[in-house]
């Protein structure tokens, strides 16, 4: 199936970033607020791009790792970085062996699941963040809301009509005010990713699906959640 080459858009994904207020205000925003803070919490970004979220978790004190496949996004991230809290590495297969097991306070993935076509790698990609996480240590998933959100129009994207979606489905989402970014994701249910979560070996908690609260400076934001938040966390160190 067709995969977005980040390494091919690297430029103009990071500098989708002027445009993604839907994306920082209903996404980054309430990723913070999930997170259960505390002084020097230490947080994993898989696949972390050009370190949007990461340079956000870094401002408000967390000390953050950003990993992706992509090399030349690791390299924008590392020229965009804002200082001691916040380090990056690539992962060319795809692996992250070289982050300590048990070290992480919470792991994010931010339009990470979506992107990936099959559950199998899906699984895979989840039980690696599990391997790092501590004992209550968090996962936070921040995924587009194709649910609620497909054929709308948002500030920052949009997702086509999708007839009778079906899962592991591609599915083409614009980005930018002009629309000419284009990535591909993929459809997944919402039973599809407590599955999934389950499977890894983590225990699923709460989803979110966050809107404006005001209609004046959104489009369809303010009707349809154009997120899913899902949240879990590692139980025990020994399963």
């Amino acid at each position: 199936m067709p995969q977005t080459n980040y390494d091919d858009i690297a430029k103009a994904f990071d500098a989708y970033d002027a445009d993604a207020k839907t994306d920082i205000e209903l996404g980054h925003a309430n990723i913070v607020k999930m997170i259960d803070w505390h002084n020097d919490i230490r947080i994993l970004d898989f696949g972390c791009g050009t370190g949007k979220v990461s340079r956000y978790l870094a401002k408000r004190g967390a000390l953050i790792t950003g990993v992706d496949i992509s090399a030349r996004e690791i390299e924008i991230a590392n020229k965009r970085n804002n200082g001691a809290n916040a380090f990056y590495r690539h992962m060319p297969q795809g692996h992250i062996d070289f982050v300590e097991p048990c070290s992480k306070d919470a792991v994010v993935l931010s339009f990470v699941l979506c992107t990936i076509p099959t559950k199998e790698e899906i699984i895979r990609v989840l039980q690696m963040c599990k391997r790092v996480l501590r004992r209550q240590g968090q996962l936070i998933i921040l995924n587009n809301n194709m649910e609620a959100s497909h054929g709308r129009e948002f500030v920052s994207f949009s997702i086509p009509h999708l007839e009778n979606p079906q899962s592991g489905d591609l599915v083409q989402v614009k980005l930018g005010k002009l629309r000419n970014l284009i990535v591909n994701d993929y459809y997944w249910t919402d039973d599809d990713y407590c599955n999934m979560i389950v499977q890894s070996g983590l225990n699923p908690t709460i989803t979110y699906e966050p809107r404006a609260k005001a209609r004046e400076g959104w489009r369809d934001e303010f009707q349809y959640p154009p997120f899913k938040l899902f949240s879990a966390y590692r139980r025990s160190l020994w399963t």
